[in-house]
């Protein structure tokens, strides 16, 4: 059924991202990772946290299947671009590598915690003033690739 979907709506690039918000974006909640927090987009009722900037966000300009799509593709973008440098990988490498040297029994737990613990931390104080700075593209031009699909062959 995702897939059926999928194939006659089309889906959402990195590239799409990527420009969608190099453009003049009204939205204050696609300035950073930090302040994507508490979108609340919904497809169905066409609501988010800043009504205000709707009918101008990125967010539901794609025709996902629901909205929980629309935001978390989104906010993997800004996740990789703001938290990770843009290189995923490094950045797991480093987390994992931050728990190395503990052997004790919670060494799972605290490697569980440097992995998903920074993609479900978000807070409202890091939203006023971070000391970011955000990278202009992640990608090179010729990358190509859906997010939930497999990538394109380069």
């Amino acid at each position: 059924m995702a897939y059926d979907y999928l194939e006659q709506h089309g889906g959402i690039t990195w590239r799409d991202i990527e420009q969608s918000l190099s453009r003049s974006v009204s939205c204050p909640k696609l300035r950073s990772y930090w302040h994507y927090y508490d979108c609340r987009y919904q497809k169905s009722q066409g609501t988010c946290a800043e009504l205000n900037h709707i009918s101008r966000c990125p967010v539901p300009a794609y025709n996902l299947r629901n909205g929980r799509l629309n935001q978390t593709a989104f906010a993997l973008y800004l996740f990789i671009r703001d938290i990770a440098g843009c290189d995923l990988v490094a950045w797991i490498d480093a987390q994992l590598g931050s728990e190395a040297g503990h052997t004790g029994s919670d060494r799972l737990a605290r490697v569980r915690e440097a992995l998903i613990g920074p993609f479900v931390r978000s807070t409202a104080s890091q939203t006023r003033s971070s000391p970011w700075r955000y990278p202009q593209s992640c990608l090179p031009p010729q990358r190509t690739g859906r997010i939930g699909m497999k990538r394109a062959p380069a």
